[in-house]
């Protein structure tokens, strides 16, 4: 059983698929319970519309184009699996009393795995979790109620993700809530089952029986990739371009690719979605604005749930019907709107799954800082391998205390591994320019990464004896390199400082926006995110290796101090083969 289905789909035109099998009843039931025509007034990137203005397509526009991949693949002369066949049955969906084909669960999978978001969808979903462990922590009726109404099956696997802070699959069991609400007559009864049975195998993968089933939920995955990738990246600033349209419509060529972890088309893939997410969905300003937008908004769910006290309200907060339709945001928070994203710093650590993700972690983390003039958000990546934390300044006006305050508090709260700190010396070498003129380019010494440059502890003379001990002259040949690496440690010594210190060896080179060419260079810098402003709080290092050099080295800084932020005071001082620049600022003027 076929049916057609159109739709004039942004970035492709008027686009035609079929509707397979068990999912033409499926859509059918979700368009007269309104959830469709929700789905197609729900922006595909939730809260992220704010900041990418012009990715207004839909979640609809989003399954459609699942569903337009699958039809395609379903319908192919070339196709080669005989799960995907029309006429095939997927034995494990029998004793449900279906018949059920590899196609038709996939689009069943589309429809189902899109259909409970809420309007700003993972926002929601990150401030619901968030209602979900405090009402469970506190015995309320909103925890109790949820979990109450779900599959036994799941009711363990509800209660992993919370506690792992797993946001990104509430709208899993919300869907499962909702189609409980549906199934007012035998026929729809039947179909709702099944459609439960879908989502509880799609939360909890121990639930398939069969290989079969298996491999059909294991192609679902790649062709959700490839749609979104597909939707996402036209409306959406990243930098790379593809032909995503062709991906779309010649799937059936390379479908048994997707079988193939190690097939080329599956490393493009991969490499699309590393993109998409560094770029985009794990940007800092989304970060931050869908911080502030759940700070914004947490008070007005929380309203909304502490009132629920039987399943047919919590079914009504989940659809944002009637006076819960106020839920969902309506414009971006002014603070975020004004931010000059230059001023954003994005950190990230490793995740071990097996820890608490704590929504509420952010609360403490502000409270170190004016939120006033600074923002924080964290996210966890969507594969919960990373865990990221975003900050934004609100104004430029204070920017080198903010700028400290920004780095001292992610340092004492370890909040980057070692494959983000050289972002922290980014950070701070910006701040002290002329702001927002000039980019840096970072180099290290020849098969040695940048994060091996960077040292972060506390106390000059214990920084100073972790430069000497890892770099020598066998590691750094080139005695010029090995001497300007070996300038900062000496300079460290000469500082007797036994604060928090963020210290980079390695070359900075700085260029104009509009003039590329390199109009400054350092060969060391040192920064001091705890000591005060008035007593120098960061440090340039030039080295000659020749005798006399200090000299030349000194003349060097002095031309550094034209491109500096106004408002530093600045003193050289010289040292045997090398100078270092002491940046300051009279507060009291």
């Amino acid at each position: 059983m076929v049916r057609d289905l159109s739709y004039n789909l942004p970035g492709y035109g008027f686009a035609n698929c079929y509707l397979i099998g068990q999912a033409i009843d499926v859509l059918d039931m979700l368009e007269s319970n309104g959830i469709v025509e929700k789905m197609q007034n729900t922006c595909q990137l939730g809260t992220m519309k704010y900041i990418y203005p012009g990715a207004h397509h839909t979640r609809y526009e989003y399954v459609f184009t699942q569903l337009m991949l699958i039809s395609n693949i379903a319908t192919s002369d070339t196709r080669r699996s005989i799960e995907l066949s029309l006429s095939s049955n997927l034995a494990e969906y029998e004793n449900l009393g279906f018949k059920v084909s590899g196609s038709a669960l996939m689009q069943c999978l589309a429809i189902l795995s899109n259909a409970g978001h809420m309007y700003d969808t993972f926002t929601s979903s990150r401030i619901l979790l968030r209602l979900l462990c405090e009402s469970k922590k506190e015995k309320t009726a909103f925890y109790t109620i949820y979990k109450r109404n779900l599959p036994v099956s799941i009711r363990k696997k509800f209660d992993e993700y919370l506690i792992e802070g797993n946001y990104y699959k509430l709208h899993l069991f919300h869907i499962i809530q909702i189609i409980q609400g549906m199934s007012r007559s035998e026929k729809s009864k039947l179909i709702c089952e099944l459609c439960v049975h879908i989502v509880t195998q799609l939360i909890d993968p121990s639930h398939i029986e069969n290989e079969a089933t298996q491999r059909m939920f294991f192609l679902y995955k790649k062709i959700r990739k490839i749609a979104y990738l597909s939707v996402d990246m036209v409306y959406t600033p990243a930098s790379f371009g593809a032909n995503l349209s062709r991906m779309v419509y010649s799937i059936s060529s390379y479908v048994d690719d997707l079988f193939d972890e190690n097939s080329a088309m599956n490393n493009s893939i991969q490499q699309l979605e590393d993109i998409i997410h560094q770029q985009i969905y794990d940007s800092p300003m989304c970060i931050l604005n869908t911080t502030r937008i759940e700070q914004d908004s947490y008070s007005k769910y929380k309203e909304k749930t502490d009132t629920v006290s039987n399943i047919f309200e919590l079914r009504n907060v989940l659809l944002e019907k009637g006076d819960c339709e106020l839920l969902h945001s309506k414009t971006q928070p002014k603070s975020i709107r004004g931010m000059d994203t230059a001023t954003t710093l994005l950190l990230s650590k490793k995740w071990n799954v097996s820890c608490c993700y704590d929504l509420s972690y952010e609360a403490h983390v502000v409270s170190k800082f004016p939120l006033t003039r600074v923002a924080y958000g964290t996210q966890l990546a969507q594969n919960q391998q990373k865990v990221y934390s975003a900050y934004g300044l609100l104004s430029k006006e204070y920017i080198h205390k903010d700028v400290q305050t920004v780095i001292s508090n992610a340092i004492g709260l370890q909040l980057f591994d070692e494959s983000s700190k050289i972002e922290l010396v980014k950070y701070a070498i910006k701040s002290i320019y002329t702001y927002g003129e000039y980019f840096f380019n970072m180099a290290a010494p020849k098969e040695i990464s940048l994060n091996d440059c960077v040292f972060i502890g506390n106390g000059c003379k214990k920084i100073a004896e972790e430069i000497r001990r890892k770099f020598t002259k066998d590691i750094v040949p080139d005695p010029d390199q090995l001497h300007e690496i070996l300038s900062c440690a000496l300079v460290l010594e000469s500082l007797n400082y036994s604060g928090s210190i963020v210290c980079f060896v390695g070359s900075i080179k700085a260029s104009k926006y509009k003039n590329t060419d390199k109009i400054d260079e350092l060969d060391g810098f040192i920064y001091l995110p705890n000591k005060s402003l008035e007593t120098g709080f960061a440090y340039i290092v030039e080295a000659k290796n020749y005798a006399g050099g200090e000299d030349d080295a000194a003349k060097q800084l002095k031309e550094t101090c034209k491109f500096l932020d106004k408002s530093l005071n600045t003193a050289i001082t010289k040292l045997t083969k090398c100078a270092y620049l002491k940046l300051n600022i009279n507060l009291a003027m």
